[in-house]
């Protein structure tokens, strides 16, 4: 199994590319409903703000994620795949855990230190309880959970 992060940012992607990968609450949770429904993927969360999309999943270790979203990218919000293939990136591991705490803290916003992105995270978490299987485990909402 891996943790697995693929994301947009402020820090590799220009706002007018990040308008066009902004998902409604709806597609989000169409998103989450597909993602969880794939059975190499056991867990996902998805958090969205004005300044990031990103895709928190643990998956089978062979398992092609980003090939898989932009598959279901494509399929909820045609004119968002473009721009997340040629701007998403790739974290891994470890890694993945201190992207999450350092942007729950506020120390990846462009306005260092915002505390908004907590309750964001919050959210996402929920979502993920709310859609996901009681018998799969959740070790990326522990980790979301933490943050509180």
């Amino acid at each position: 199994m891996k943790l697995v992060l693929y994301n947009i940012t402020h820090h590799n992607c220009p706002v007018d590319h990040r308008e066009k990968v902004a998902f409604t609450l709806q597609q989000r949770q169409l998103i989450l409903k597909n993602i969880h429904a794939e059975e190499k993927i056991s867990e996902a969360v998805v958090l969205q703000t004005c300044n990031r999309l990103e895709f928190y999943m643990y998956a089978e270790k062979n398992f092609d994620c980003n090939a898989f979203l932009t598959k279901l990218i494509k399929k909820v919000h045609p004119p968002a795949a473009d721009t997340w293939k040629k701007y998403s990136k790739q974290t891994l591991g470890i890694d993945v855990v201190h992207h999450l705490f350092t942007v729950a803290a506020g120390l990846d916003s462009q306005m260092l230190g915002e505390n908004q992105i907590l309750s964001q995270a919050k959210a996402a978490y929920l979502s993920l309880i709310h859609i996901s299987e009681p018998t799969r485990p959740l070790y990326i909402s522990y980790a979301v959970f933490c943050l509180k």
